[in-house]
């Protein structure tokens, strides 16, 4: 199972509009060894409340549970999150397990009334994936960004 690291939220105010500002805020832990799953906490205006990890045993998402991911979230009032896996061996590329995380999350995130606006896979390099804008499931086509319409 996980276990839950919260960070203090040094960044915490960062306006996330983008998955390139997401990269910026995660940037110096995108060099964890192991396998980690983070959560961004954003308030209705995108701003940044938290960040957690979610450290994982396995090199898959499926040791963690979408009420681990969320019961920070929760209690923290959140509007909206972002998660972030982080793979150990550098490669930011999308995995059978980050597309099935998404529509799992999408769906707990919508029951609970909270925006999910995105699932990124980020490397120590910087380089990254975004299911939001691969997958392009129920949000608006255009745009790269995240826009105030979620949640």
């Amino acid at each position: 199972m996980g276990s839950t690291i919260l960070v203090p939220p040094a960044t915490s105010g960062e306006l996330l509009q983008s998955p390139q500002a997401v990269v910026i805020v995660l940037k110096g832990e995108a060099k964890d060894e192991r396998e980690c799953l983070w959560v961004l906490h954003l308030d209705r205006e995108n701003q940044l409340l938290e960040k957690e990890r979610m450290k994982t045993v396995s090199a898959t998402l499926s040791g963690i549970a979408p009420r681990e991911i969320l019961r920070k979230a929760v209690t923290n009032g959140a509007d909206r999150v972002i998660t972030v896996r982080v793979p150990p061996n550098g490669t930011a590329e999308l995995a059978l397990e980050d597309v099935q995380l998404w529509r799992t999350l999408e769906i707990a995130c919508d029951s609970l009334g909270i925006g999910f606006l995105d699932h990124l896979v980020v490397s120590a390099s910087g380089a990254h994936v975004s299911c939001r804008q691969t997958i392009r499931t129920s949000y608006k086509k255009e745009g790269d960004g995240y826009g105030q319409k979620h949640g």
